[in-house]
């Protein structure tokens, strides 16, 4: 009997444990069979995540719940994550908050965050990684050591990269403004020989003239942005400027007389 209870006893103990358990402010987590599923307590289940307690080694997939504010320090380092996705409510991702994941090859970053902390995503494995409109910083080395990274995208809405933020990378497509390109490369990011390289604001030719990279110069694509319209049309538009139309057969005076202005002769406006 005595010793079917220390058996028992010792295997309570080695499982996982599927209790709810505190992982910082109104915040709770269980974790069974690798799968670390973490939600808020507070109103409309409001938390942050700011303490681990769980065995990084442990945690193979996460589920984040509606209503987490924050991904904390340390939070995922050292995991074997392969894939992310954040909730909406999701705000800012601290320092290391991903660090040295080097299973994780996507995630997606939701709209309402506006930073990514030092270090959050250093040597994961990340192929392509979208900020959204919004974020206005990514801290020192948030990228660093991401040589699989491919794709970037960068907001006109970031004011700062910090030092080494992309350093290591050598990505083959990015999509920023002039001011993001050179803080890109002043943050140690690189590209691949045949870069495709396209600009939201200014000129991406400037940036890269006397850098070691003006060789493509010829590879900058134009960034073009279409929006769909109420009734099915499609206004297109270059750097800010509208440009053009899709699906649409009638054109209004007003409209008529601004391309007309904006575009020259490149192309015939048929009043109707």
């Amino acid at each position: 009997m005595k010793k079917f209870g220390l058996v028992l006893l010792c295997a309570l103990f080695s499982a996982q444990s599927v209790f709810a358990t505190s992982c910082g402010t109104n915040c709770e987590y269980t974790l069974e069979n690798g799968v670390l599923t973490i939600y808020g307590t507070g109103t409309d289940g409001a938390g942050a995540i700011t303490t681990h307690p769980w065995k990084a080694s442990d945690v193979t997939s996460v589920s984040i719940a509606e209503g987490i504010t924050t991904i904390g320090s340390y939070a995922f380092q050292g995991t074997k994550l392969t894939e992310v996705t954040l909730p909406s409510t999701i705000t800012g991702i601290d320092f290391a908050a991903f660090n040295g994941v080097k299973t994780l090859q996507s995630i997606n970053i939701p709209s309402g965050v506006t930073f990514i902390g030092q270090q959050a995503f250093q040597n994961t494995a990340l192929t392509s990684i979208t900020l959204p409109e919004g974020v206005t910083s990514i801290g020192k080395m948030a990228f660093n050591g991401v040589k699989t990274l491919q794709s970037v995208t960068i907001p006109d809405s970031v004011t700062s990269i910090g030092a080494y933020a992309f350093s290591g990378a050598t990505v083959s497509n990015i999509i920023c403004s002039e001011e993001n390109l050179r803080k890109y490369m002043s943050a140690g990011g690189g590209f691949t020989a045949n870069a495709q390289i396209m600009c939201t604001t200014g000129k991406c030719e400037d940036a890269l003239k006397n850098t070691k990279y003006a060789n493509l110069i010829n590879n900058i694509v134009k960034y073009v942005q279409e929006v769909r319209q109420p009734d099915g049309s499609i206004n297109i538009y270059k750097h800010g400027k509208l440009i053009g139309f899709k699906n649409k057969r009638i054109y209004t005076v007003e409209e008529a007389s601004k391309l007309s202005k904006d575009m020259g002769n490149t192309f015939r406006i048929r009043y109707k």
